[in-house]
């Protein structure tokens, strides 16, 4: 399985590609809508919470080649 990293603040978390692309896709409309939000994802079998907003501090590390590939798939 290949592996991505959704990073918050000085936080890292490697998880699989296509969940990294889903909280991108919903950190993105949280931003877009200059709005605030929470994300979720499971994280060594525990939910875990992250608070977006215009201060947030939120990177994503995806491997060169995976951001065209569909998530679905």
């Amino acid at each position: 399985m290949t592996e991505a990293v959704f990073q918050y603040g000085s936080d890292g978390y490697e998880l699989p590609v296509a969940e990294v692309k889903r909280l991108m896709l919903n950190v993105e409309t949280i931003m877009n809508g200059r709005g605030t939000g929470l994300v979720r994802a499971t994280i060594d079998g525990a939910e875990k919470a992250f608070l977006i907003s215009a201060g947030a501090l939120v990177t994503f590390h995806v491997p060169v080649g995976t951001l065209d590939e569909d998530p679905d798939e």
